[in-house]
């Protein structure tokens, strides 16, 4: 009896067990698998990346053992080939050569560089469609964004542009839906729009000295990472009282790197400020946003920890409770809506 005789809800009991490599491939071999294959519903998660020319395509999935990559890279002779195949998705092929690495149980699919068309496009939309994975991270520059990816839906844009015009900023996030984590650590140049969607990301990480105080005020999003800036201590201090106030509803966190030195004592005269409480809030915060992968694991111990040197400040008109730290050129912001995660 063929597996595929066997009544659907059997078949996707076998398939749980099986590599996400494995299920990729067999999905390949019919309707039936494919429809299998998609309705367990694996937790996945895909990046797709174009950096100096090269070209990848991966997907993870924690609950079924290793993952599938697609890149330009061409195997070394010591990689182990285990074969070269013609993949077949709808009325498309696709030629690759697939490698395996037994320690990371990685299956790597290397094809042409030719037919990066075909990964952006086809391969990208049939695993999309497929695994329908909860996280999509794009890391490119944006003339690859605007060729491939509008209209589409991910979760984490990094754009590796080294400088950028705003406006084209704009017109690629009107055109592409980013869901959570806006990355631009490279220049941007022209004026924010009031209403700028930049404002309106859930997770905000940009780099250098053109944000300014005055775009920072219109941040709606609910995580804000600013490198290199030009901030002072006087912008802190207007921050702050403008939080007090009610402002920045949705802000749960916000870390600002500065060149210029932030001095504590010319901001904690003016507010009423309290030392940490344990019976008010935790010592460490928890930090839930995606940045966490752009601060180094050391530093971010010292960050989180919120017991001595921060500042803690509540807010008369919803009784929000947040802590501040200053250092000579760092500003952590941190807000407790749960005070005992």
């Amino acid at each position: 009896m063929e597996i595929d005789q066997f009544p659907i809800e059997v078949v996707c009991y076998m398939l749980k067990y099986l590599s996400v490599s494995d299920l990729f491939f067999l999905s390949l071999s019919s309707d039936n698998f494919y429809n299998a294959v998609k309705k367990i519903k694996v937790n996945s998660y895909l990046t797709v990346s174009k950096i100096n020319g090269e070209c990848l395509l991966k997907l993870i999935c924690p609950d079924a053992a290793g993952c599938l990559v697609f890149n330009t890279h061409q195997p070394e002779h010591r990689d182990l080939i285990m074969r070269r195949s013609i993949l077949r998705m709808g009325n498309e092929k696709i030629k690759v050569k697939a490698t395996y690495f037994i320690d990371n149980c990685q299956t790597t699919l290397h094809i042409r560089e030719k037919d990066i068309p075909k990964m952006m496009g086809l391969v990208f939309n049939y695993i999309n469609e497929l695994f329908n994975p909860t996280d999509i991270c794009l890391n490119m520059k944006l003339k690859n964004v605007e060729k491939y990816f509008q209209d589409n839906t991910v979760y984490t844009l990094n754009i590796m542009d080294k400088s950028v015009d705003v406006k084209r900023v704009e017109k690629v996030l009107s055109e592409l839906t980013v869901e959570g984590h806006l990355i631009a650590l490279g220049k941007i140049t022209g004026k924010l729009k009031t209403n700028s969607k930049i404002n309106s990301m859930n997770q905000l990480h940009v780099r250098g000295k053109w944000m300014t105080p005055a775009q920072i005020l219109k941040f709606d999003g609910e995580h804000a990472l600013f490198d290199n800036t030009l901030f002072t201590t006087k912008d802190i201090g207007l921050f702050l009282n403008a939080w007090m106030n009610g402002a920045y509803p949705n802000l749960e966190t916000l870390i600002i790197n500065s060149k210029n030195t932030l001095y504590p004592s010319e901001v904690t005269p003016k507010l009423v400020t309290k030392p940490w409480d344990p019976k008010q809030r935790s010592r460490h915060y928890k930090y839930r946003s995606r940045m966490i992968e752009h601060i180094n694991r050391l530093h971010l111990a010292y960050v989180c920890d919120c017991g001595h040197d921060g500042f803690d400040i509540e807010r008369k008109s919803d009784g929000l409770l947040a802590t501040f730290k200053i250092s000579w050129n760092h500003f952590f912001f941190f807000v407790w809506n749960d005070r005992f995660s």
